[in-house]
């Protein structure tokens, strides 16, 4: 497992997709760090993370890349590409490798873990509804402001393995 200061980073293939006779690879560039709480951050569940502890963040984003023929390579698109990555396996255009379900679901459910705007019941609300609520709007529950602090939600050891074995 890292320790504070490490970085572990990779670039992961998720698929293959045939446009137009052109091949278009689609991948996830995936870095995972570590580092110990300064004592300022606090959970979704707005406890207080001790000093010291270990902090795990992971970010995920997505590439579309055109193989040409002739091996140079385009970009056609990067960033949170999650939604376009899904909707081709859906449809059945993408080839996939065994990793690409894995790594949508870190992705959709772990990106930035610790940049998170709401609350752990702001979070839910939204999930149910895909309605976020407006910056300093007051949690009903507990009475944290929407987006006035970025709070942090915990990679469990068992997701932070997973990703160190994507990534080794």
């Amino acid at each position: 497992m890292l320790k504070s200061g490490e970085t572990l980073s990779g670039t992961v293939q998720i698929g293959t997709e045939h446009r137009g006779g052109v091949a278009i690879e689609w991948q996830a560039e995936i870095k995972l760090s570590c580092s110990e709480s300064t004592g300022r951050q606090r959970t979704v569940g707005l406890d207080a993370i001790p000093v010291g502890l270990l902090l795990f963040r992971l970010s995920i984003s997505g590439e579309e890349v055109l193989c040409h023929s002739n091996g140079h390579r385009t970009f056609l698109s990067a960033g949170q590409n999650h939604v376009a990555v899904r909707a081709a396996m859906k449809e059945r255009r993408m080839i996939c490798r065994p990793v690409t379900g894995i790594i949508l679901n870190l992705w959709e459910d772990w990106n930035l873990n610790d940049m998170n705007a709401g609350c752990a019941h702001q979070n839910y609300v939204t999930k149910l509804t895909g309605d976020e609520p407006e910056i300093g709007e007051m949690c009903e529950v507990c009475g944290f402001r929407y987006g006035y602090d970025f709070l942090v939600r915990p990679l469990p050891d068992k997701t932070v393995e997973q990703i160190e074995g994507l990534l080794r």
